[in-house]
């Protein structure tokens, strides 16, 4: 396997991975609505889950364009889409602590920056390799199937 699908396959991977912990979150957002205000906004002053509604349907969103990202890479809108999906998540975690201070710089929300950047830098080094690996794979591709026809052919002549 060439090094462009290597790196493909690993992000492939690390986006299922990163999408079902985005879904664990989305999903523990409508289960206790406090888990917001507990975990990531501590100096938030809303109380009334309204927030953690709100933050739930983006990440569950976002959740799904990562799953679907990782089932199908090389659809561009997907990958695009993905890719700004983070930097959105970073802008907004980066707003949250430095600007409007409505949470500090604790596990939470360092994790999410950290994962958010990391994801943002994979997706771009990615991007290079997307269409060269593809590429290889449809060649790789075609010259699998010419070899499973040449053995039917060479079992059919023998028999």
């Amino acid at each position: 396997m060439s090094k462009s699908l290597e790196l493909i396959s690993l992000l492939r991977t690390y986006l299922a991975i990163v999408a079902l912990m985005t879904f664990g979150n989305a999903l523990q957002c409508f289960v206790d609505p406090s888990f917001l205000k507990n975990r990531m906004y501590s100096n938030a002053t809303d109380d009334r889950g309204l927030t953690s509604r709100i933050v739930g349907i983006w990440t569950l969103f976002t959740a799904i364009l990562r799953f679907s990202c990782a089932i199908d890479i090389y659809n561009k809108p997907i990958f695009g889409l993905t890719l700004l999906s983070f930097c959105a998540g970073l802008v907004h975690l980066v707003a949250e602590v430095f600007y409007y201070r409505t949470t500090d710089l604790m596990p939470s929300s360092s994790i999410q920056i950290l994962v958010s950047g990391v994801s943002i830098l994979g997706l771009c080094c990615g991007y290079l390799f997307l269409d060269k690996s593809q590429t290889i794979q449809t060649i790789e591709d075609i010259e699998d199937s010419k070899r499973k026809t040449f053995s039917k052919l060479m079992k059919r002549k023998s028999s």
